[in-house]
């Protein structure tokens, strides 16, 4: 999976879905030569979408978790996640604290998704699925 979604570079983010209950998170993009892939985030605990326009094109993909945790980097992108335009928190310091333990120790991944035009995204979920299209015109 890490891998898979960790290629993503270039490709256009063509729909994102959100369910509330039970929290899910569904990123649908597209290649230059047309491939398509669903990404899927179960069990979010922390979701922050930043910048969605008219295309959406992503630089790269990294994905945090227990093989390749670093404190900095991982506290330094819930703490971005976690404020308001203004930069104010909006989860307590403990919570912050608490979802860096989480990925630390397996329990959660963290996918950041850094966009080379438009759409930031910030996902932490306890999986992450990769599906590869055929055939879906839904998402042209």
């Amino acid at each position: 999976m890490k891998s898979e979604i960790q290629s993503l570079h270039d490709w256009s983010i063509l729909s994102i879905n959100f369910s509330e209950y039970p929290c899910k998170f569904i990123v649908n993009c597209r290649s230059d030569f047309d491939e398509k892939c669903e990404i899927s985030f179960a069990e979010c605990r922390l979701l922050k979408v930043n910048n969605v326009i008219g295309q959406n094109i992503i630089s790269r993909v990294i994905v945090y978790d227990q093989s390749n945790y670093v404190h900095d980097e991982v506290e330094n992108l819930i703490d971005r996640a976690s404020r308001d335009e203004e930069g104010a928190l909006l989860i307590d310091k403990e919570a912050l604290v608490s979802l860096a333990g989480k990925i630390r120790e397996g329990q959660l991944s963290l996918a950041y998704f850094e966009p080379s035009w438009g759409c930031e995204l910030f996902v932490a979920a306890s999986s992450i699925k990769v599906d590869r299209l055929v055939n879906a015109p839904e998402l042209r």
